[in-house]
C-alpha cells in the first residue's frame, strides 16, 4: 500500500495486534518494531517455503512476491486468495524487489468483487454516507480506506458497476454501503479491496467511482481513474 494512503500507524497497529498470534506461529509480541512496514497484499499461498503474498504498491509498480519463510497463516481467518493488510519487515535492503520477510501480523479487510448492477436493483445505487480517507488502484484491485457509521460491522459493502455504462467511454462504478446502526455517531475504520477482473475484461481503459461522502459539499465524491495510471484524474 502506498504509504500516503495509510492512517496513523498506531491505528493500524491496533488492528494488527489483535490477530498477531493467529497470523504467525512465531510472532506473538504485543509491540511492533519501529521499522515495521504495512501493506495491503494478496495472500497467494501457504507452502513448504512459508506464507506467500503478492504486492503491488502503486498502479504503475511491478508485482512483487513476499515470502514469510517458515511462518504460517491461520487459513480459517485468512483464506488463500484473500486481500489483507500485513505488518512485516524486509530481510533485504532492497524493498522494491520483494523477497523474504519477517511477518509480524495481519488484519482482515473487506473483500469483494465489482459486479454489474442496474439502477433498479440497487435503488439507484443508493448508499449510506461514509467518510472516505482514500481510494486507490493497484493492479486489478480498487482499494478503500474509510470510516463507516456503525457499532460493529456494516451490513454490506459492495462495488456496483452501472450496467448501462459498460462499454461507454467512462463506465460508472458505485461504492454501496449499508451500515448496521446508522446514526450511532460511532465511526469505525475499515479497509476494503475489490477485484476488477471481470470489469477490466470488458476493455475499459478508465472509469469513475462515486462515493457517498458526508465530508463533501453535495454528499457525493467522484474519482476518475485511468487503468494504467494510479493517480485519479480529479
Amino acid at each position: 500500500m502506498n504509504k500516503t494512503f495509510l492512517s496513523p500507524l498506531f491505528i493500524l497497529a491496533a488492528l494488527l495486534i489483535s490477530t498477531l498470534t493467529s497470523c504467525s506461529d512465531e510472532n506473538g509480541s504485543e509491540a511492533l518494531p519501529a521499522d515495521t512496514i504495512f501493506d495491503m497484499v494478496t495472500y497467494t499461498a501457504q507452502n513448504s517455503n512459508g506464507a506467500v503474498f503478492s504486492l503491488i504498491r502503486n498502479q504503475d509498480s511491478p508485482e512483487v512476491t513476499l515470502v514469510a519463510a517458515g511462518q504460517h497463516v491461520n487459513n480459517s481467518l485468512f483464506p488463500v486468495g484473500c486481500r489483507m493488510i500485513i505488518a512485516y519487515k524486509m530481510l533485504s535492503n532492497n524493498t522494491s524487489d520483494g523477497g523474504n520477510i519477517t511477518l509480524y501480523g495481519g488484519a482482515s479487510v473487506i473483500n469483494g468483487k465489482a459486479e454489474a448492477k442496474t439502477a433498479e436493483e440497487t435503488d439507484n445505487f443508493d448508499s449510506k454516507s461514509i467518510r472516505l480517507t482514500s481510494v486507490w488502484l493497484t493492479g486489478n484491485y480498487l482499494n478503500f480506506e474509510m470510516l463507516i457509521d456503525c457499532t460493529t460491522t456494516p451490513q454490506s459493502v459492495e462495488l456496483a458497476i452501472d450496467e448501462a455504462t459498460i462499454g461507454t467511454d467512462n463506465p460508472m462504478i458505485y461504492l454501496i454501503v449499508k451500515a448496521d446502526d446508522t446514526g450511532s455517531s460511532y465511526w469505525k475504520q475499515f479497509y476494503a479491496s475489490f477485484n476488477l477482473d471481470d470489469f477490466l475484461a470488458t476493455g475499459a481503459d478508465r472509469f469513475s467511482v462515486t462515493i457517498k461522502d458526508n465530508q463533501t459539499f453535495d454528499g457525493n465524491l467522484v474519482k476518475t481513474f485511468l487503468i494504467n495510471n494510479n493517480k485519479p484524474l480529479n
